[in-house]
């Protein structure tokens, strides 16, 4: 999220922290004069630092796509972009925060894209290669229970269900999601595969002094070049341990991994046979300032599996 220290100052406390930590893995603003949305949106997204772009044969095996969400207000308009795994022809996992509207905005479209760049097609405005979504579940704990004290341990239960008004293309394969029966578990030091359509930058926000008021503020750091919208993936992330019941936490202090733009983006882990288990979703960062190098929270699939399944259920059956 863009953060707006003028904004900031009125803000609680909890609200400023939630702020801070949604950065980390935020969905991926794109710029207005890119969009022809009006004005900017205050999200920003995430992309796999220090990854490699991935391509249409991984990406369709593992059924990820990006999901472009436009927000209205009445000053203008912003599109944001998140990741998501198709986990049935027509339903798409993702993250629960990436279904939020800014406050005085609401989500008027969520576009979703199979394919592995999307840059061209925001740019000229295309809904080639993309779905309309036409029904979102948000996990309804997202953010229940969440203080001030235990903003840090918590789990927020970030995690989220779309439905695509049609079904998804028939080269695209359902990500494969653990089973209750199969009591995976993820250890510490396992190693993962994370993939995502957000920035490549780890360092997005920096510090300041205003020479004027002479407070400390945070200030955005524009990438060079935008990297949003390209599919990539990186091995090897290192598993620190369970963050607690229903989430897990990946080491990124080497400035490799999930960044804004990621969000609802999936962690694999890799099984005997080859094949790519889904289980865990892009939640957020730990760093305060909202750069991507140091930690990553993923929210745990294997503990959300009889959520996904009810939920999942419900959407299909609503006309």
């Amino acid at each position: 999220m863009k953060l707006q220290i003028t904004k900031r100052n009125a803000l609680t406390a909890l609200t400023l922290v939630f702020s801070l930590y949604y950065a980390g893995c935020a969905p991926q603003a794109q710029s207005a004069i890119a969009t022809g949305n009006g004005e900017v949106s205050s999200e920003q997204s995430s992309n796999i630092v220090g990854g490699q772009s991935a391509t249409a044969s991984f990406q369709k095996q593992n059924g990820i796509v990006a999901l472009a969400i436009t927000q209205r207000s009445a000053l203008g308009g912003g599109l944001s972009i998140c990741t998501g795994t198709l986990i049935d022809k027509r339903v798409v996992l993702t993250a629960a925060h990436c279904l939020q509207a800014q406050p005085g905005s609401k989500i008027t479209n969520i576009d979703v894209y199979f394919i592995t760049n999307i840059q061209r097609s925001l740019d000229l405005g295309s809904l080639k290669n993309s779905i309309p979504a036409d029904k979102m579940a948000p996990n309804a704990d997202f953010l229940k229970d969440i203080t001030d004290e235990n903003v840090n341990t918590a789990a927020w239960n970030d995690i989220a269900l779309i439905r695509l008004k049609s079904n998804a293309p028939s080269t695209f394969k359902i990500a494969k999601l653990p089973k209750a029966s199969d009591n995976i578990k993820v250890l510490e030091t396992d190693k993962l595969i994370l993939s995502g359509f957000g920035i490549a930058t780890p360092i997005v926000n920096k510090t300041e002094v205003n020479p004027k008021t002479g407070e400390t503020e945070i200030v955005e750091v524009p990438e060079e070049v935008e990297t949003s919208g390209l599919l990539r993936k990186i091995e090897n992330i290192t598993v620190l341990k369970e963050h607690n019941d229903k989430e897990i936490l990946l080491d990124q202090s080497n400035s490799t991994g999930a960044c804004h733009g990621d969000s609802g983006g999936p962690a694999f882990l890799k099984q005997a046979d080859g094949s790519l288990l889904q289980v865990g979703v892009t939640s957020r960062g730990t760093n305060f300032i909202g750069n991507c190098n140091e930690q990553a929270i993923y929210t745990s699939v294997m503990a959300h599996l009889s959520w996904i399944e009810k939920t999942k259920t419900g959407l299909l059956k609503l006309k």
